[in-house]
C-alpha cells in the first residue's frame, strides 16, 4: 500500500523524481537542474495519530519528508501530547516553502504541544533550546537543516 503521512486522511498526488528520488514528495519543488521529469502517483494520506495505536509506546520519531514536515506533525499532534517522543526533523529552505510553511509556524506548533526546539549537538551537550528568533535565523540563513524537538 502506498501511503503518505499528512494532516488528514484522503488521497494526494505524490511527485516521484526518478533522477533525484530524494527530492520526491507531495509538492513539486526546486530540483538540482532544470527540466527534471517527475511521475505522479496517487497515494493515500493518513494521519500518524490514526496509524499508531494509542497503546503503542513511541519514544522517537524521525521526519524527513522533503518539506511536508509541518503536515506530518499536525497529523501527529495527539501522539506528541500522549507519548512525548523525541523528534528529529529536517526543515529548511528549498522544500518547506513549497508547502507554505514558515519557521514561525513550526516553532509555534511545537510550543503548542509543550515542546522545545534545538540543534542536535546542543541538545546532546545539555544546552538551552533555541528561542523562536534563533530558530528563524537558523532557517532563514540556512545554517542548519536538522533539528530536534523534545518535551518541556
Amino acid at each position: 500500500m502506498q501511503v503518505a503521512l499528512s494532516n488528514k486522511k484522503g488521497e494526494a498526488q505524490f511527485n516521484y523524481v526518478p533522477e533525484f528520488p530524494a527530492y520526491s514528495g507531495l509538492k513539486k519543488r526546486e530540483y538540482p537542474k532544470e527540466n527534471v521529469q517527475t511521475k505522479q502517483v496517487t497515494v493515500k494520506t493518513e494521519k500518524l495519530d490514526d496509524v499508531i495505536p494509542e497503546t503503542l509506546r513511541i519514544d522517537f520519531v524521525k521526519i524527513d519528508v522533503e518539506g511536508a514536515e509541518y503536515l506530518v506533525l499536525q497529523g501527529a499532534k495527539n501522539l506528541l501530547i500522549r507519548a512525548k517522543p523525541i523528534i528529529i526533523f529536517e526543515f529548511g529552505l528549498g522544500a518547506s516553502e513549497f508547502y507554505g510553511t514558515k519557521p514561525e509556524m513550526m516553532y509555534d506548533f511545537f510550543a503548542s504541544v509543550n515542546y522545545n526546539v534545538g540543534l542536535i549537538d546542543q541538545y546532546l551537550a545539555n544546552r538551552k533550546p533555541l528561542s523562536k528568533k534563533a530558530f528563524v535565523q537558523q532557517y532563514t540563513n540556512r545554517l542548519n537543516y536538522y533539528f530536534i524537538a523534545f518535551p518541556n
